[in-house]
């Protein structure tokens, strides 16, 4: 027996250009952690930090390449905790907190891990198909990518709270 939901006609749907803004500042956010991650490592294991030094390493290229792979798995595993670690937390990255968007259920409670996980691998699966699934959002009733489908979730739109600006009072 499937159980019908009433929908809510005041949820605020965030569409594809709130979503675009949220995912660029965390993309700024993620090339700032890398940025950050590379300069430790190089530091760290004195390699250099371009790619014209690199070459200059003459029969060291091998573990230079290595290096840079290990970087990159490094930095592939920080980017999947990011987005999923954020999500299955709070419901909101960084990106979507400064644009003030949410990722709910059709309840409005949170997503939990499973679906964040979730979440994640149709951001995957988008992202094998050039991108172009993401592009269902400008079209869908209720702006759900694929990756909400998979997932079950919605992102909306969240009005800032009284409580989060407290009045001065007069002293």
């Amino acid at each position: 027996m499937r159980l019908l939901m009433k929908e809510s006609y005041t949820v605020d749907y965030a569409g594809i250009w709130f979503r675009i803004a949220s995912i660029l500042i965390d993309g700024v956010v993620l090339w700032g952690i890398n940025y950050i991650m590379t300069g430790i490592w190089n530091i760290s294991s004195g390699s250099p930090w371009t790619s014209s030094a690199v070459n200059q390493l003459g029969d060291s290229i091998t573990p230079a390449i290595t290096h840079v792979g290990l970087r990159w798995l490094a930095f592939l595993i920080i980017f999947c905790a990011y987005f999923v670690g954020f999500w299955g937390w709070r419901g909101q990255t960084p990106g979507k907190m400064l644009t003030r968007t949410k990722i709910t259920l059709l309840d409005g409670s949170r997503i939990g891990w499973n679906r964040a996980i979730a979440r994640f691998i149709g951001y995957l699966v988008s992202a094998v198909f050039l991108l172009i699934p993401f592009l269902w959002i400008a079209f869908d009733t209720r702006k759900q990518g694929i990756h909400d489908k998979l997932a079950g979730t919605y992102v909306i739109r969240v009005t800032r709270q009284v409580e989060d600006f407290p009045m001065s009072s007069a002293v």
